[in-house]
């Protein structure tokens, strides 16, 4: 049963709409969603839930939406050459974290994948806002969505610092999560890699915007009109 539809932007609620509540649950992604291939986990990770609990701050979430394939036997990746001290973080098992700096001062989040030893990760190239989006660093912009469309833009905009580089997701410690809530894309589109020199025939981006959350059967409860329940975008 479709419960409801996130796109583009900072989610705007029509009052005549059916409204539904489902008693979904949320899981945290296990070791082995990323021990897999790395397409297939860039994939599926179209939907999943990135949850940041920011120290002393509190907990932002978004929906990723956007996501790139990388693996050591590419030369757009930066594996490619064999383990070195910046990208060492690639060759751990899969769910650990690689960061980087773009133009020495910039940051980009990526996740590892497949077995240690094989360099590979995705980088997270963009989400869309869900909870907590009054904590985000940039505010006064209305359409949130815009603060989080970028793989820089992301990273600064939900407080994620360089200092997780080579963390283990999996660990209870670990403050950044990724969670399945049960959002499925409804537009997931393959297409070339963004920004990059090498390899640039590669089909290994992936990227929606338009989503629909799956509620468990016979947990729902209709509320106002009887039109389907969803969220709208505007921009």
């Amino acid at each position: 049963m479709r419960l409801g539809r996130i796109s583009g932007s900072e989610p705007q609620y029509s009052r005549h709409m059916k409204r539904v509540r489902a008693e979904s649950q949320s899981s945290e992604l296990p070791r082995s969603f990323f021990a897999r291939d790395t397409l297939t986990v860039s994939k599926e990770l179209v939907g999943k839930v990135l949850v940041h609990r920011v120290p002393n701050i509190g907990e932002i979430a978004c929906i990723i939406n956007e996501t790139e394939a990388y693996n050591q036997d590419e030369a757009s990746c930066h594996a490619f050459g064999g383990p070195s001290k910046r990208n060492a973080a690639m060759f751990k098992e899969g769910g650990h974290l690689y960061l980087y700096y773009i133009y020495g001062k910039n940051i980009c989040l990526n996740f590892v994948t497949e077995q240690a030893g094989r360099g590979s990760a995705v980088l997270l190239r963009g989400v869309l806002p869900l909870r907590g989006t009054e904590l985000l660093l940039t505010q006064g912009k209305s359409n949130k969505a815009k603060l989080l469309d970028g793989p820089a833009k992301l990273v600064k905009n939900m407080l994620i610092p360089m200092d997780y580089y080579g963390r283990d997701m999996l660990e209870q410690e670990c403050p950044l999560k990724i969670m399945d809530e049960g959002y499925e894309p409804e537009d997931l589109k393959t297409t070339t890699r963004i920004g990059i020199s090498k390899a640039k025939e590669l089909e290994w981006r992936f990227v929606a915007k338009k989503f629909r959350q799956m509620a468990a059967p016979g947990k729902v409860e209709e509320q106002e009109s009887e039109e389907e329940a969803s969220v709208e975008a505007t921009n």
